[in-house]
């Protein structure tokens, strides 16, 4: 090959038409091995990234709605029972008195029951709600951990029935009077307040011993009338017996069931019929129930469990343990620290008086002040479950002024 042919062959072969289908018949090859693998882990890393990123926005954005939730149910709870208290004419207590009342609520089939060890708060008239005061350093008013309760039981004025409004037929004789109206009221945990035949949903997810969800139930009696009231109507000398028909008349239109002597201790004499004669009720009669509900209207589902809290106790084999940070019980304690032995008149209730274990579980209540303006302190401790799982929590504290006459 002479020098001519050389140089014409090197030409050629780096001509760009040459170097382009050297490019093609490369790029026709494929990637590496190597290539393929680094490609694809950095694909996985950045999905993994995305994903991860995703999931805790996720988590976190359920949690704090969840704690937005249980802020909302707690809040208009026990504002709930404020509104009620404000219409309070007697406030029951865990006494002889009290528990007598609180045995006479009637329960029908399949109507959620109080948990056990429920109890009503015991009213100390020179107490105090605050903790800081105890009888160590405050001997006239102190607060006593052992008389918080888990229940509120009370009478409303529900309101007042005039025989002249409601259009009673009344002999000349006889003038047209005003009647008190009442109900009574009771709020306690239940933990089996789902519909008739349905399971109670289980707080399982990430503790240690299942347990059933906690509600607060409303239970509302039906309507009672102020015996003394209609009692003292009826012995009026012009009133005729066609008048006390009238009258019973109307008040049954208006869903009266039964009369009702308020202030009366023994609750076997405190009821009778509505009728002429305003015979007595029988001994076993139970206090007539209009409507039962849910305080706080959430609905469990398999995605959020919501609940009122159950103890919290440090040590996680515990029969009581709730994994949660807020102290649960707050204020109930079986044996407070300090040495009230010296108070005259001892404390009530006396120490050990409620059980060791659940109780009072995430709903205190504490009655203390005279009787003309009794101050009712109610704590509550709610929980929900999302199902990552994580527990959210929410602690709300609310006083509120009754009489009790």
């Amino acid at each position: 090959m002479n020098l001519r042919e050389r140089a014409t062959r090197i030409m050629m072969s780096t001509s760009p038409l040459n170097a382009e289908r050297d490019a093609c018949r490369r790029s026709n090859q494929g990637f590496s091995l190597v290539e393929a693998l680094i490609a694809i882990t950095i694909t996985l890393t950045i999905l993994s990234l995305v994903m991860s990123f995703a999931f805790q926005s996720w988590r976190n954005q359920s949690f704090v709605a969840t704690q937005s939730q249980l802020k909302q149910h707690a809040e208009s709870g026990l504002f709930k029972i404020s509104n009620k208290l404000a219409e309070a004419k007697i406030l029951f207590e865990e006494d002889t008195e009290g528990t007598a009342y609180r045995n006479k609520i009637a329960f029908a089939a399949g109507q959620p029951t109080p948990v056990a060890n429920t109890y009503l708060p015991t009213i100390r008239g020179s107490g105090s709600v605050y903790q800081e005061r105890n009888c160590e350093a405050d001997a006239q008013q102190f607060f006593w951990a052992p008389s918080v309760g888990n229940s509120l039981f009370f009478t409303t004025l529900e309101g007042i029935f005039d025989m002249e409004v409601s259009n009673v037929s009344l002999s000349a004789t006889a003038l047209p009077q005003v009647l008190d109206l009442y109900r009574f009221k009771y709020y306690y945990l239940s933990d089996n307040y789902s519909p008739p035949g349905g399971q109670p949903i289980n707080i399982s997810r990430n503790i240690l011993s299942p347990r059933p969800a906690l509600q607060i139930m409303d239970w509302t009696s039906a309507l009672y009338v102020d015996y003394d009231q209609l009692k003292s109507f009826f012995d009026l000398p012009g009133v005729t017996s066609s008048d006390k028909s009238a009258v019973i008349s109307k008040l049954s239109e208006a869903n009266v069931v039964a009369v009702w002597k308020k202030g009366e201790a023994n609750p076997n004499q405190a009821f009778f019929n509505l009728n002429a004669a305003l015979s007595s009720k029988a001994g076993s009669y139970r206090i007539q129930n209009a409507q039962i509900t849910k305080l706080m209207p959430w609905t469990n589902s398999s995605s959020t469990i919501y609940s009122v809290a159950y103890n919290r106790d440090v040590v996680e084999g515990s029969p009581t343990f709730f994994k949660i940070k807020s102290q649960v019980p707050m204020f109930f304690d079986n044996e407070p620290p300090e040495d009230c032995g010296t108070i005259n008149p001892a404390p009530e209730p006396p120490v050990n008086s409620r059980p060791d274990t659940d109780y009072p579980l995430g709903f205190e209540v504490a009655i203390v002040g005279p009787n003309s303006g009794r101050t009712v302190h109610m704590h509550l401790t709610l929980v929900g479950q999302t199902n990552h799982p994580q527990i959210a929590e929410h602690v709300h504290s609310l006083s509120a002024y009754a009489r009790d006459l």
